[in-house]
């Protein structure tokens, strides 16, 4: 078993991997990680068997914002190990790996991750990463509101809506600092979903007689988020205070199986206490 980094030449070797490690992910998920400005052989670590590459580990490198200011997040990405070679300590030595190289980078601050096997990571030092969700009635179905001025955004309307995500998530504690070709390439972005108004967006997403709300920006009116569903769902960091007016019997949540893990010995506590998510995703 050998652990270094991918060479040039071997990314096919790679994605063929993931496409066997991540059944029914399609294979142009994982080609984009490779497509990234400023990607360096060295974010992929794999486990090397009799010349086949048997396990790989990724981590992509993003800006976010903090409460204390724009910090360095490397976010551990494909950790997949091909089915004949599970079970063997592949995945967690290359990990062993990834984190000493996250821990000797100086220009990385902390790393994160997405999981549903969460004691994984927490042996290698991961922390669960509190995220609530609140849902409840839909109020506004009670009440007599004037029409707005909502309506589905369109392809034209990206521009404006980088500049209200911008405005609205400066110095929100984890929220990707993105331009205009981020949403376009690493999101592949389509209207599908956004709202939008004079004043703000929302985006929504519509599952099993729930209405979820996943981002939302100061002066989009929230009954127009709402719509006639009569249950919503608000993924979002806000107060309970906050919510309360907004959620008819409204009851709390986790979700999201986010982990982070600090890195250099620097605590973070905007961080790691933090409830908050962008829930546009990274």
């Amino acid at each position: 078993m050998t652990i270094r980094s991918l060479q040039n030449g071997e990314q096919d070797a790679c994605l063929d991997l993931w496409d066997i490690a991540f059944a029914g992910t399609p294979r142009a998920y994982f080609e984009k990680y490779f497509q990234e400005p400023g990607w360096q052989l060295d974010d992929t670590v794999v486990c090397e068997e009799a010349g086949q590459l048997v396990s790989a580990v990724h981590i992509v490198r993003r800006v976010v914002e903090t409460r204390e200011g724009r910090r360095s997040m490397a976010g551990v990405s494909n950790v997949g190990t091909h089915p004949e070679f599970r079970g063997g300590g592949r995945s967690t030595a290359c990990l062993t790996e990834l984190i000493r190289r996250m821990e000797a980078d100086p220009t990385l601050d902390f790393s994160l991750l997405g999981t549903g096997i969460p004691g994984f990571y927490a042996r290698l030092g991961w922390a669960p990463w509190k995220q609530q969700a609140w849902e409840g009635g839909n109020p506004f179905l009670e009440k007599s509101l004037p029409a707005g001025q909502a309506r589905p955004a369109t392809a034209q309307d990206l521009p404006q809506i980088v500049a209200w995500h911008t405005a609205h998530h400066k110095d929100q504690p984890l929220s990707v600092v993105r331009d205009e070709a981020y949403w376009r390439s690493w999101m592949g972005w389509s209207p599908d979903g956004y709202l939008v108004s004079p004043d703000g967006y929302a985006r929504v997403r519509d599952a099993q007689g729930v209405r979820i709300i996943v981002a939302h920006t100061e002066g989009f009116p929230w009954h127009e988020a709402f719509g006639e569903a009569e249950r919503v769902r608000i993924c979002l960091p806000l107060t309970e205070d906050t919510l309360r007016p907004l959620l008819l019997d409204p009851v709390s949540s986790l979700w999201g199986g986010m982990m982070i893990r600090t890195l250099h010995s620097k605590p973070l506590p905007d961080l790691t206490n933090s409830v908050y998510n962008d829930g546009d995703g990274f």
